[in-house]
């Protein structure tokens, strides 16, 4: 069975529409030697993140429509209206979203599960998946230290620490420091 790219398969930037890592395997050579996406592998994700977009743009201009009821109505507030007034009438193109060609991507290799990938600007995780892997494991790395009795910073009493970067014993001592060092 041949396996089919996920969104936790890639990492995808939603601001800008693009992929920003993308699996090697889902790519194959062209006579060149150059990358050339794979489409069976990439038609599903495409699909879905094309189906969010449109949901995104749609949203997007039923917002803009009610901010125009709300200016034509005199019910906008001041900024609402400079708002308006300089989108105007315009209204966003749903984004297009290709499958991985860019220029000047890199092969690099993953830092949780070691497998190569292409990225567009130095980056350690190829996917969602071993980024999420990546913070739960400094979490837990974080919170398992056996942390030993440390003295306040301010009041001088001793304290268990909840994290490994405290000074104060509670809140009130901290602020109270704090307040004492921008006086």
């Amino acid at each position: 069975m041949a396996r089919v790219l996920t969104l936790d398969d890639v990492r995808f930037s939603s601001y800008k529409w693009r992929f920003t890592a993308t699996p090697l395997w889902a790519y194959a050579r062209d006579k060149w030697g150059s990358p050339e996406p794979i489409p069976t592998l990439w038609a599903g994700l495409l699909a879905e993140l094309r189906a969010l977009a449109r949901a995104g743009h749609e949203a997007h201009i039923q917002r803009r429509l009610k901010l125009g009821r709300r200016v034509a109505d005199g019910t906008a507030s001041a900024d609402e209206k400079s708002v308006f007034g300089i989108l105007g009438r315009w209204l966003p193109e749903v984004p297009v979203i290709l499958a991985g060609h860019y220029f000047r991507t890199r092969q690099q290799c993953c830092y949780v599960c070691h497998e190569l990938f292409f990225a567009t600007w130095p980056t350690r995780y190829c996917s969602r998946r071993c980024l999420r892997a990546r913070w739960r494991r400094r979490r837990q790395r974080s919170r398992t230290k056996v942390l030993e009795d440390l003295r306040c910073g301010r009041c001088g009493g001793l304290f268990t620490p909840t994290r490994s970067d405290a000074r104060y014993c509670s809140l009130r001592c901290r602020v109270a420091a704090h307040r004492a060092r921008h006086q």
